[in-house]
């Protein structure tokens, strides 16, 4: 089995962060919902917009 490791260095996250928001738009907002959540990529592909509107 391989094993994943997150990203711990602050300069690659921001790098990630000011690629994916110039490149594309959905890719970051998945990006910072896994970074601010700690959600599985898994997870968090299976969020609706009607679940994000139930919690605001």
């Amino acid at each position: 089995m391989n094993v994943v490791q997150p990203i711990r260095d602050f300069e690659t996250l921001e790098g990630m962060k000011r690629s994916l928001k110039t490149s594309n738009e959905r890719n970051y907002i998945l990006f910072m919902m896994g970074l601010y959540t700690a959600l599985r990529i898994s997870d968090i592909l299976r969020v609706k917009v009607s679940d994000i509107k139930m919690i605001i």
